[in-house]
C-alpha cells in the first residue's frame, strides 16, 4: 500500500462522521409511529460492538488492521515472555 497524505481523513471529516453516526444511532433508537420503541435489536447489536469513537469513523478499518497485524501479535509475544519468566522464577524457587 502506498501512503497518500491527501487521502487521509481530516479532523473536520472525522467530526462529521461521528455526528452522522450519532444522528443515525438516535434515529434507529427512536419511537415508531404508535409511540412504542421498536426494540432496536440491530442498532443495539451494532452499539454493543462499538467501544471507542474511532470505531464510528472511517478509521475503523485501518485501526482494526493495525490491531490484528501488529498489536495482537506483540501482546501475545509479551504474554508468552512473561509466562516463561514466571515459570522460570517458580522453578528456581520451587514455587509452582
Amino acid at each position: 500500500d502506498d501512503f497518500n497524505p491527501f487521502t487521509v481523513p481530516t479532523l473536520p471529516q472525522l467530526m462529521r462522521e461521528l455526528d452522522e453516526y450519532e444522528k443515525s444511532s438516535n434515529d434507529d433508537n427512536g419511537d415508531d409511529e404508535d409511540g412504542a420503541n421498536d426494540g432496536g435489536s440491530s442498532s443495539s447489536n451494532r452499539k454493543s460492538k462499538i467501544e471507542f469513537d474511532w470505531q464510528k469513523t472511517s478509521l475503523r478499518g485501518p485501526f482494526e488492521h493495525f490491531q490484528k497485524q501488529f498489536l495482537a501479535p506483540m501482546w501475545n509475544e509479551l504474554r508468552r515472555e512473561r509466562r516463561a519468566d514466571a515459570e522460570e522464577r517458580a522453578a528456581m524457587t520451587g514455587d509452582f
